[in-house]
């Protein structure tokens, strides 16, 4: 007996109106609270939107979705530049409670102070966005054509759900493929951190279609967030090396004008190298991380594991683009 699927457009619209309405919740909790988990569970929940619509939008009129987007898009987009502040102040602080580190405690401390009065400002592109949907009908809308969307009935079918949620699957292993032979390219930052970025794409969607596999992309998933956090520690070292430099030269004129003289900035100084030195190394500890995780991956097989899940859909797409899998 074929077990039935929903058809590709209902399962579609009832994942965007779950990611909508875990969307808004986060913006109520923001509302609440403007702490760094908060605004990173807010920025999550956009993108995990986004993810959703990226693959569903031929499910919704696209004058709504276009809208819908831009509003929340406007979210993401502020949450991110207070997101990636909070991540750098975790950094050092986590840096500060270091025994190695109290004798550059000068330096780190006015940078997180810098790190502090930056967040503050740009709170309030936060606040203005998330005023901006709340005074709109955007919400309303979108929640209006999901509803509507899914009271309509559709027959349902056992193929097209899993077939396109195959080849979606396969493309983002694919994409993410495109990076392997940067694996081994330890100053490869650039590409370091695509790869990022694909291997999150890649998780969304199988977190979008896991209940349409019985739950079996979790151990993937599992792998690809492991790979994805190691990445992302990665580029929050490569951000370090490579704004500190700045940042030293304007700290420096900020003291020469407040003091008259920089005869005190030393002190700030070797705090900032200090810090460099640390990112370094700690960049080359998860860098060799990672690339432990890749290939064990590859010696498990997870990858060709995961489109035997997929079906013959995903895997015959994969297969010729990408033999070495």
């Amino acid at each position: 007996m074929n077990r039935r699927y929903p058809t590709y457009r209902a399962f579609g619209l009832r994942t965007l109106a779950a990611r909508l309405d875990i969307f808004l919740i986060e913006v109520l909790n923001v509302r609440n609270s403007y702490d760094a988990d908060a605004i990173h569970d807010l920025r999550v929940a956009s993108r995990r939107f986004h993810a959703a619509t990226m693959l569903f939008a031929e499910c919704i009129a696209p004058s709504v979705l276009t809208v819908g987007e831009r509003s929340i898009r406007r979210i993401r987009k502020s949450c991110g530049a207070v997101r990636d502040g909070d991540v750098q102040m975790e950094f050092l602080i986590s840096l500060l409670r270091k025994k190695k580190a109290q004798r550059y405690r000068s330096g780190l401390e006015r940078l997180l102070l810098r790190l502090a009065q930056r967040r503050h400002k740009r709170m309030s592109g936060v606040i203005a966005s998330l005023d901006a949907l709340e005074s709109s009908t955007v919400s309303a809308t979108l929640k209006h054509a999901f509803s509507i969307g899914q009271s309509r009935r559709t027959a349902t079918r056992t193929l097209p759900l899993r077939q396109r949620a195959g080849l979606a699957i396969a493309t983002h292993v694919a994409a993410l493929f495109q990076y392997e032979q940067y694996v081994q390219q330890m100053s490869a930052s650039k590409e370091h951190h695509e790869m990022r970025i694909a291997a999150k794409r890649l998780r969304y969607v199988m977190e979008i279609f896991n209940p349409s596999y019985g739950g079996k992309m979790k151990p993937y998933i599992r792998t690809l967030r492991l790979l994805q956090d190691l990445l992302g520690e990665m580029h929050d070292c490569d951000v370090w090396l490579a704004t500190i430099p700045e940042f030293i030269e304007e700290e420096r004129r900020k003291t020469e004008k407040f003091y008259g003289a920089t005869t005190t900035f030393p002190r700030i100084e070797r705090g900032l190298l200090f810090l460099t030195e640390y990112a370094r190394q700690v960049r080359g500890k998860k860098y060799r991380a990672f690339v432990r995780l890749w290939k064990q991956a590859n010696q498990q097989q997870l990858w060709k594991k995961l489109l035997s899940v997929t079906g013959p859909a995903g895997g015959s797409h994969l297969t010729l683009q990408h033999s070495q899998v």
